[in-house]
């Protein structure tokens, strides 16, 4: 998950759950996500196991071959997936657990439906979240920036900032990218993790990162939480 090479602020309180995308009561089908990872590190490596952990209560796979997990000092990215190798977690990222979620819809994209393909690129099962992605308002205010971001600039210096702001642009309309954040999301407010949650907050009320929007407010991710959780029903991943 790329944070554009800087840390974020806690926030104070933790932002409201919405009853309707809640369900605490989930079931996981298939082999459990966490069989698939070897986790290497003592305490520096709990957020990964935490969110294993988190994510085992939720849903199975049945696909994802055996990786390695740990924490790595990583360039200007807080977390990295290296398909058929190991997920990475930067030692000093403050939103650890959030950005392993993250990580791991990366994998799932690779490994979860046509092992060695991203089906985000690729396939047609994300279909029905990706029309509810480009019926959210975080969609249309993405594209409105790829619109601004995508004219030249005259000055040279304004027109170094401007190519930075739109390459973030075009990265997090990506739809790799788009998977791993509403996957991330969805785990948080599935799970009622208060870890997760809180760490989802940061991410929303950060300056920065809210200016791109990042993650969805509650109500603009409820539709795309519903297909997520239909998809994992077909796939008999959960019940």
């Amino acid at each position: 998950m790329r944070i554009f090479g800087r840390n974020v602020r806690m926030p104070w309180e933790l932002h409201s759950v919405p009853v309707e995308p809640t369900r605490s009561d989930l079931a996981p089908m298939g082999t459990l996500v966490s069989r698939a990872f070897i986790v290497i590190g003592g305490v520096e490596a709990d957020p990964i196991r935490h969110t294993l952990a988190v994510i085992d209560s939720l849903h199975g796979d049945g696909k994802i071959p055996s990786l390695i997990a740990k924490r790595q000092v990583l360039k200007e990215l807080a977390g990295q997936f290296v398909a058929g190798q190991e997920v990475l977690i930067h030692p000093q990222t403050p939103i650890a657990e959030f950005v392993t979620a993250h990580e791991l819809g990366h994998v799932l994209d690779f490994y979860g439906f046509t092992t060695g393909r991203n089906e985000s690129l690729q396939g047609y099962e994300m279909m029905p979240i990706f029309d509810a992605w480009f019926a959210s308002n975080a969609y249309r205010e993405l594209q409105t920036l790829n619109t601004r971001f995508s004219e030249s600039l005259t000055d040279p210096g304004e027109e170094r900032i401007r190519q930075k702001q739109w390459d973030k642009v075009k990265y997090l309309l990506s739809r790799e990218e788009f998977w791993s954040r509403a996957y991330a999301q969805w785990v948080a407010i599935s799970s009622l993790d208060p870890i997760l949650l809180q760490q989802l907050e940061t991410l929303r009320q950060d300056p920065v990162y809210s200016r791109f929007f990042l993650q969805w407010s509650d109500d603009d991710f409820a539709r795309i939480d519903r297909e997520i959780y239909l998809l994992f029903k077909r796939k008999g991943w959960l019940r």
